[in-house]
């Protein structure tokens, strides 16, 4: 047992949040923990708990403790309020700090007045300073558009007013503005699509934009129908040619049969040349 004793560490405190390993409420569970380990009476564990302290819970001990007859529960109750509190409002103040808008300015602050709970001291200004730098900078600039004229600093839960206002009219800015840009976007596309309708993509491939490049003729005459009985007679009396259906000439010296053979015969040239 006494080289348990020996090797058993006392907890420290100091009162400051980036300094301790452990919380107030963990340093007074785990000091009396060792002062009933070592057996320590209650006179013995106001001579010991000075070399558990360190910093201004040290000086706080001192100045305001030693000397006044406490018992080590009423001494131990008087230190964690006073630290246990300033803890509780450093933390509140580090997350005033990193505060940010999330979309409402009702919701910032809830959040302002909720962590302001824990900081007892904290003045109007310095609320109204943390409302403003967590705003964006649009409601900024509009709020300071209107305290301008104002001769003295408005309150914060006016601010709080104000800010809450303007964010409600710019939000029903943009809702309003939404529903008219989109028809004015889907007017100026139909107004470029009339200008250049070689940008406009018909549905399922129909009506198609006529090309740019003039129509070509068509490169052979079209074929048609085989003639019946009838209609070579008719043709005959007619002195008409079978082949394009045209009088004047027979189908031996059809204008179209001479056509088809040029272009055959150039399509042949061309390959040879390949």
């Amino acid at each position: 047992m006494k080289d348990v004793l020996k090797n058993l560490k006392p907890p420290l405190f100091s009162g400051d949040q980036k300094q301790d390993k452990m919380r107030w409420d963990e340093f007074a569970y785990k000091a009396r923990a060792y002062f009933d380990t070592i057996g320590c009476s209650d006179a013995q564990r106001m001579i010991t708990m000075p070399h558990l302290l360190t910093g201004d819970a040290s000086l706080y001990w001192r100045m305001y403790i030693e000397n006044r007859n406490h018992s080590f529960t009423s001494a131990m109750n008087e230190l964690g309020t006073k630290f246990a509190d300033r803890l509780m409002a450093e933390k509140a103040r580090d997350k005033l700090r990193k505060l940010q808008y999330r979309g409402s300015v009702a919701q910032l602050t809830t959040m302002i007045d909720r962590h302001c709970l824990h900081i007892p001291d904290i003045t109007d200004a310095e609320k109204s300073d943390r409302l403003i730098q967590c705003l964006p900078k649009d409601i900024r600039v509009a709020m300071a558009m209107q305290t301008a004229n104002m001769t003295t600093a408005p309150p914060y839960q006016d601010l709080c007013t104000m800010a809450e206002n303007i964010d409600h009219a710019i939000k029903s800015a943009d809702q309003q503005s939404r529903p008219q840009a989109s028809s004015s976007n889907s007017g100026n596309q139909m107004e470029l699509n009339a200008i250049n309708p070689s940008k406009f993509v018909p549905r399922n491939g129909r009506n198609k934009p006529a090309s740019s490049k003039p129509a070509q003729a068509p490169s052979q005459a079209p074929k048609l129908s085989k003639l019946s009985p009838e209609e070579r007679e008719e043709l005959r009396r007619n002195n008409a040619c079978f082949k394009c259906r045209q009088p004047g000439h027979d189908s031996k010296n059809c204008p179209t049969r001479k056509q088809g053979s040029s272009q055959q015969s150039a399509g042949s040239k061309n390959g040879k040349r390949r």
